[in-house]
């Protein structure tokens, strides 16, 4: 199996990578460069046509849950080519909550 070696923090990371995919505009022109991230941040850098399709993809990374804090830390025209444009999100990522102890 491919994935056995995965711990548990390794397969939440994969399962968000996946939802931040699975949010993406169906557009050939809207495309993500990269995607890092650390214990608090993810960080999505892409290049789209419009800032139309940039807020929908941070409205479509909003609508979940795990995504909500999704926001948009740059935005400029590509230097070579001015119809492109380069953007960076960044979803700052809450602790989980911890579980509340029950009484027995």
């Amino acid at each position: 199996m491919v994935f056995s070696g995965l711990t548990q923090k390794d397969a939440t990371m994969t399962s968000l990578i996946q939802q931040i995919s699975d949010h993406l505009p169906v557009r050939d022109d809207f495309k993500l460069s990269s995607i890092t991230y650390n214990e608090s941040k993810i960080t999505i850098e892409g290049v789209a046509i419009n800032e139309i399709d940039i807020q929908q993809y941070i409205s479509n990374l909003q609508s979940n849950p795990l995504l909500q804090n999704a926001s948009i830390s740059k935005v400029e025209t590509k230097e070579n080519n001015e119809l492109i444009m380069e953007f960076t999100i960044e979803i700052i990522r809450s602790a989980p909550s911890p579980v509340p102890d029950r009484a027995v």
